[in-house]
């Protein structure tokens, strides 16, 4: 094993203070009295809800709120939710998401379907049909509805990301909507600075701009009647309009097509805070390289979703295991957002039949909920550590894996504890030198919440027999 040497972490710099300053002592070192881990313990609740805004942490590796405590985003995606639920129906669902153990989700603010008038109200968002509906004139009645649906998050504890209109992918989109001049950034200018006037004072919101495209022609996977033109310019000038008239401070981000991320879309922009990345099922794949840049904090904006199968997707059905470990491994390797979701959910209802977002099993109470449950409580077991992905210095020492079969893990800014996701059953051993003297360990398995405990992590390992995966909860909250 390796012992008593630094960790060198991927993208640090000289300059990052504060926090930073505690990310590279002696490995291996002696605990004393005062930092010796205690034994690992499962919260009986979850993630508590944040103090808003949600900011950048010191070292940019990942978030916290607005009294420095740590925050790890647990992102439901329910695209459709401001248009295709009733005020009354947003507010149960985000109660029962925040019960869940979720901490945020992901919203379009106008539904995929340019003629979709919104549920409960039948106003639209803009006047004229599809092509030719206006963003310039937005209806004040319809966003005021909407705010209040965002504001229902709020209360609820959950931060949210807003798509302002979604690019699309092949089908209806509000691509033509922005205009047929690549250049021409009057439209996205003028629906920025209404977005701002509306919705610049809400302190727990960001901005995910795009959705499932790139912005270049290249990238615009467009139906054949779909206007293909670069969007570049024009996202450019729209988030720089949101950030300019923001009256508190709301972070941004790009929602891009999948296998890609934020920043290879915009690398320079100057109203990216977050980088995106966007996974097929081998999602380390991407968290990772996002990660290993260094300079922001990374976000899993979605992974391939639960409940394929069930509305007729024809591939890609990921087991409950699968999904689970989605957000496992976005976040153990260093997206400290992740969303992700379910088929029924993210739809809320009309677009697969008779499939709705509250259903007993398989919508808003599937297993894959009570799974993100558990993840919740065990990030709720360190109540103020940050965390740092151990890819540059991995704790797993011998039979780590790749892809998805790899073994991921955190460890805490203050080298106290950590947390390491295993996908599948191994023998393995760790890199005790990554760790203070006499830590202690807890498997949790990520399904049902079995524990079994672990006291001494120096010898040769093994996961839980007859567990799929398993979670080795590393030290304790001193």
């Amino acid at each position: 094993m390796r012992k008593n040497r630094h960790r060198v972490w991927p993208g640090a710099a000289p300059a990052i203070a504060g926090l930073a300053l505690a990310l590279l002592p002696l490995a291996g070192r002696p605990a004393t009295a005062s930092e010796a881990p205690n034994a690992p313990v499962l919260s009986r609740t979850v993630l508590p809800a944040p103090a808003f805004p949600i900011a950048i942490r010191p070292d940019r590796r990942g978030y916290q709120d607005a009294r420095g405590r740590p925050f790890v985003g647990i992102l439901d995606t329910v695209w459709l939710g401001i248009s295709r639920l009733t005020l009354d129906e947003f507010t149960e669902f985000v109660q029962i998401r925040r019960s869940q153990g979720y901490t945020g989700i992901l919203v379009s603010l106008v539904d995929f379907e340019r003629t979709r008038s919104m549920r409960g109200t039948e106003e639209r968002p803009f006047p004229g049909s599809r092509g030719d509906a206006d963003l310039t004139q937005p209806n004040q009645a319809y966003f005021d509805e909407a705010r209040k649906k965002i504001l229902a998050a709020r209360e609820a504890g959950l931060w949210v990301g807003v798509v302002p209109a979604w690019y699309g992918w092949q089908g209806d989109a509000w691509r033509s909507n922005w205009g047929s001049d690549p250049g021409d950034t009057s439209i996205a200018e003028t629906y920025g600075a209404y977005l701002a006037s509306r919705f610049g004072d809400l302190d727990h919101v960001f901005w995910l701009h795009g959705g499932d495209n790139g912005p270049t022609l290249a990238e615009n996977q467009a139906a054949g009647s779909e206007v293909r033109i670069d969007l570049t310019k024009i996202t450019d000038a729209h988030a720089r309009a949101i950030k300019a008239g923001a009256k508190v401070p709301q972070m941004h981000t790009y929602h891009t097509h999948r296998g890609a991320h934020a920043r290879s879309c915009f690398p320079d922009a100057s109203w990216m805070d977050m980088n995106a990345a966007y996974a097929a099922e081998n999602v380390p794949a991407e968290t990772e390289v996002e990660w290993a840049r260094g300079d922001k904090p990374v976000m899993l904006t979605e992974g391939y979703y639960e409940n394929r199968a069930l509305v007729g997707l024809k591939d890609h059905h990921l087991n409950r295991q699968q999904v689970r470990g989605t957000w496992w491994h976005a976040i153990t390797t260093g997206a400290l957002a992740a969303a992700n979701g379910n088929e029924i959910v993210w739809a809320v209802r009309d677009l697969h039949g008779s499939n709705v977002w509250n259903q007993p099993e398989t919508g808003v109470h599937s297993p894959v909920a009570s799974d993100m449950t558990l993840l919740s409580r065990v990030l709720a077991s360190y109540p103020d550590k940050h965390w740092l992905a151990d890819a540059g210095s991995p704790l797993v020492a011998s039979n780590r894996g790749t892809g998805t079969s790899l073994a991921s893990g955190l460890l805490s800014t203050d080298r106290n504890a950590a947390i390491v996701y295993f996908p599948s059953p191994r023998d393995f051993t760790l890199d005790t030198g990554e760790l203070p003297v006499g830590a202690t360990g807890l498997w949790v398995n990520p399904q049902t919440g079995e524990t079994r405990a672990r006291s001494s992590l120096s010898d040769s390992l093994s996961t839980p027999e007859g567990w799929s995966d398993s979670v080795l909860m590393i030290g304790g909250p001193g």
